[in-house]
């Protein structure tokens, strides 16, 4: 089992609010471990054990070791047959048990062991992934903080970082079948790793760990990476990331002119997973700095951007960015006015993001302006122009089941960099999410054609494609769910096929004809520091995943 680990002191957030470096942290930290357990019906407690180790591991996507090594121990102990692939996913093979003992149809239970690194304390993409893998996480019971129905539930959280519940409470879920279930029939038990970041695990998956054995064909898998206790998931669309390199030209400052610094930020909604939260009303403040920007050079202000950075994930929607230009020192005063009285930022406000802030300084080090050789001026105008036409959000919408709708193409700018080659050049990573492959293409190309005619100096590419999981509706898997679930709660479920990628839709193209399913409890705030998950929902997802398990007996 886990070897608990001495906790760093480190700087963290309650709630949002930072907390004094020491152990304050720590105590509340304990604190909770405390009121999980009492709040958790004892029979969780298994999956709750192993949840609450896992967050004690770094895993970062693309660096699971520490995970695999927790699982793999826990497989010597129980005597479970072990495989591990060359990317580094890991099955465990168990036989039957109680009524599925001698079954010769299994069932393949899969989650991810990666996690998508966020922090409410750190800026930048290299920063946040350095804290993630050197540091344990420190959670927090929040009882007045999620709301349901107009009553407010318990939730599990961490103190100003993401939870990483999407996806270890599937693992911890599927670690407590195999721990206790009393009834279930063969099961491979599937952990991936890198799926923030592509879906890389799944697509780099060797067929050998899913085959079918001598003894069982295992035609069934339920994926517990889902962040809905109401409804059963039964499709996700695809994706495809594309990478833009921008190299403009980049001169000596001229004589008086001083760097600014531009920072978008309090953005406080937690709903910010670029697939699940896409068609929610929201601002991308990558955009919305280089719009206001680009507004007061229009009206005339002599501005040259030296560099820009912003967002923490490819798979979220930004919650910060930071702009840096150049401007004539006569001019700054004026400029820091008009730039932070712009209309834009009362409207946004009022409608959008109440907490939204904009604050200009003047960048007394000039080692901190992101490159120290402003862009030239042609550039810069191009270089604002495209970065705030860029497609944001639901394109066009689908029914891709009867009585469903859904986004059918979306397109998000996640993150931005300015990187310290000798170009200054400035990266940008778009995700575009569709059912349609086709859609997709012709979306970035239309990107791809935009950047081009600006002239600047561009590198583009197309990375980190997966297909999309096609809804099935007829397959027993799905009827034995959907009826238990009905049993259970008393209603139907919602029929959920969602836009975001899951490992679904790459793992049945390599086992044609797996029927798939996934479920899971209640998470909100995917991929964002605000990542919390209901207490009671859990209880409701790990009684309906040991039922499913035992009616397929």
């Amino acid at each position: 089992m886990l070897t608990p680990r001495d906790e760093r002191s480190s700087e963290n957030l309650d709630a949002g609010r930072q907390l004094e470096q020491g152990q304050s942290g720590d105590i509340i930290h304990h604190k909770a471990i405390s009121e999980l357990f009492k709040l958790a019906p004892q029979r969780t407690h298994t999956l709750w054990r192993s949840f609450t180790d896992l967050t004690q591991i770094p895993r970062p996507s693309g660096h699971e070791q520490q995970v695999r090594e927790y699982v793999k121990e826990l497989a010597r102990q129980h005597n479970w047959q072990v495989q591990v692939d060359k990317a580094g996913n890991i099955a465990l093979d168990l036989p039957g048990r109680g009524k599925g003992k001698n079954q010769k149809e299994g069932v393949i239970l899969q989650a991810h062991m990666d996690m998508v690194p966020a922090a409410s304390f750190i800026n930048g993409v290299d920063e946040t992934l350095d804290y993630f893998k050197n540091n344990p996480l420190k959670l927090l019971v929040a009882e007045e903080d999620y709301y349901q129905d107009g009553t407010a539930v318990p939730v599990l959280k961490a103190q100003g970082t993401s939870l990483g519940a999407d996806d270890g409470i599937g693992v911890a879920a599927a670690l407590a079948v195999a721990l206790e279930a009393k009834d279930h029939p063969p099961l491979k038990l599937l952990f991936t790793v890198k799926e923030e970041i592509g879906l890389q695990g799944a697509k780099e998956l060797d067929p050998a760990l899913i085959d079918d054995t001598a003894e069982v064909n295992f035609s069934k898998m339920i994926s517990l990476d889902i962040g809905r206790s109401d409804g059963i998931r039964l499709g996700a669309a695809g994706g495809r990331d594309m990478i833009i390199s921008l190299r403009p030209q980049r001169e000596t400052p001229p004589v008086g002119y001083v760097p600014v610094r531009l920072t978008v930020d309090g953005i406080e909604s937690a709903d910010r997973h670029s697939g699940l939260d896409i068609h929610k009303p929201h601002v991308n403040p990558i955009q919305e700095a280089a719009r206001a920007v680009l507004f007061e050079i229009e009206a005339g202000s002599d501005i040259r951007l030296a560099g820009i950075v912003g967002g923490s994930s490819r798979n979220s929607i930004p919650r910060e960015c930071e702009l840096v230009f150049f401007c004539k020192e006569a001019e700054k005063d004026r400029i820091v006015k008009e730039v932070t009285n712009q209309s834009r930022w009362h409207g946004l406000s009022s409608t959008i993001e109440p907490g939204i802030r904009v604050s200009l300084e003047e960048v007394q080090d000039l080692s901190k302006a992101l490159h120290q050789k402003p862009v030239n001026a042609n550039d810069t105008v191009e270089l604002l122009k495209f970065i705030s036409e860029i497609p944001e959000g639901v394109q066009s919408w689908t029914a891709p089941l009867k009585g469903i709708k859904a986004p059918e193409l979306s397109n998000n700018l996640g993150t931005v960099q300015t990187l310290a080659d000798r170009y200054g050049t400035i990266k940008l990573d778009l995700m575009s999410r569709s059912f349609d492959v086709a859609l997709i293409d012709g979306l970035q190309k239309r990107i791809e054609v935009r950047v081009l005619r600006s002239g600047l100096s561009t590198e583009v590419e197309f990375v980190n494609a997966y297909g999309a999981w096609k809804p099935d509706a007829e397959s027993d898997l799905f009827k034995v769910a959907r009826r238990l679930f009905t049993d259970m709660r008393g209603s139907a479920p919602e029929v959920i096929v969602q836009h975001s990628g899951l490992e679904a839709g790459v793992i049945s193209g390599i086992k044609p004809g797996l029927e798939v399913i996934a479920i899971g409890p209640d998470i909100d705030g995917h991929h964002t520091p605000g990542e919390r998950v209901v207490i009671s929902s859990v209880t409701e997802f790990q009684d309906l995943l040991n039922g499913i398990l035992s009616k397929l007996c």
